[in-house]
């Protein structure tokens, strides 16, 4: 008999949440609340089960506000402590727009460097 009971009880407990967006069908729906009726523990813990879920539904529904972008706060502090040791910079070696057409220079050079060396040492 404790057997069957416990087999009950599991399978009621497998239909919380189907109970709880009220899915079940008729004769499910009257076993569970009859397994509910009969079983305090059960219906505590089915209470129970009902506030967690409420509880996390209202904390989806609360509107978070969006983080504070600290990172200009600490820059300007950076600043202050450090005059002239924290600059913003983008580029390394300040070349800026001018960096691509420097690097395709600096290659050329290095090719030219290249092709005369090689004509001077093939006969």
């Amino acid at each position: 008999m404790a057997e069957a009971a416990h087999r009950e009880r599991e399978w009621a407990r497998a239909r919380f949440s189907d109970a709880l967006e009220q899915e079940l069908g008729g004769e499910e729906r009257d076993r569970f609340e009859r397994l509910l009726r009969e079983d305090a523990a059960l219906a505590e813990e089915f209470e129970s089960f009902r506030q967690a879920v409420d509880g996390l539904r209202a904390l989806r529904e609360v509107p978070s506000a969006p983080a504070p972008d600290l990172l200009p706060g600490v820059r300007r502090r950076l600043r202050e402590r450090h005059p002239g040791r924290y600059r913003r910079t983008k580029r390394p070696w300040g070349l800026g727009p001018w960096m691509p057409a420097t690097v395709l220079l600096v290659l050329l050079v290095l090719l030219g460097i290249a092709y005369v060396l090689l004509q001077a040492l093939l006969p």
